[in-house]
């Protein structure tokens, strides 16, 4: 198995970050004159594992994944397309995983990811507060993926080598609602959404992350954001 070093993979998300960065500016400094929007979000999310095989096994009996809560925040340009459409490139960074309980005691899939959503965004009725639906692809670049082990007694036991089966790319879709609020010279978006993961967590389907070869799922993850744009 090729194995990805912490040098090559900070390599690939420095290269998508200013990349972002790039086309972010340029296309805000092409959208100032339709009133393009730069803004700052943080929120938290409540993430687990999704599909048919997310549940482990002891071999007698299976588990199967709970909520682990986390964090999300970063950076979105609005790109107005209409009265009522928007454009929404964003870069945020998101913890996402999963929580498996039972005896003897518990693990915590713990996975990190700078996330890349393009987003469609329509505005509807009108006035200082305006809902929000939203919709597109986005593609997580994984920063970091390991296992966290707590026993009865509180005892942790930390595997960072898991990380290097899960692929370094999780592609998914991303869809929510929220409001949009006039605020002094800005806007402050209130909003939730659900992230849908493409694609399965291992990188190779012939060497799964998990050593029983039925565990596969893919990343699902709530979120609450709060943001400003200015």
């Amino acid at each position: 198995m090729v194995m990805t070093t912490p040098s090559s993979r900070w390599g690939g998300v420095g290269l998508a970050v200013a990349a972002l960065t790039v086309g972010m500016g340029a296309a805000t400094a092409s959208g100032q004159e339709r009133g393009a929007a730069f803004g700052l979000k943080a929120g938290v999310t409540l993430a687990s594992f999704r599909g048919d095989a997310a549940a482990l096994s002891d071999g007698s009996r299976e588990f199967f994944p709970g909520n682990r809560v986390g964090f999300v925040g970063g950076a979105f340009v609005a790109l107005p397309m209409g009265p009522r459409v928007l454009l929404q490139p964003e870069v945020v960074y998101t913890q996402k995983g999963a929580q498996y309980s039972g005896e003897p005691g518990r693990e915590t899939w713990q996975a990190e990811y700078l996330e890349i959503p393009l987003l469609l965004k329509l505005l509807l009725g009108s006035g200082p507060a305006r809902p929000a639906l939203f919709a597109g692809p986005a593609a997580g670049f994984k920063i970091d993926a390991k296992v966290v082990g707590r026993s009865p007694g509180g005892e942790e036991d930390e595997n960072s080598a898991i990380g290097d089966a899960v692929r370094s790319v999780d592609w998914g879709l991303v869809f929510g609602a929220g409001v949009d609020i006039a605020a002094g010279d800005g806007t402050l978006t209130l909003e939730g959404r659900y992230a849908r993961g493409l694609s399965p967590l291992a990188k190779d389907p012939e060497r799964p992350v998990q050593t029983r070869s039925t565990f596969d799922p893919k990343h699902g993850v709530l979120s609450l954001q709060v943001g400003y744009a200015f």
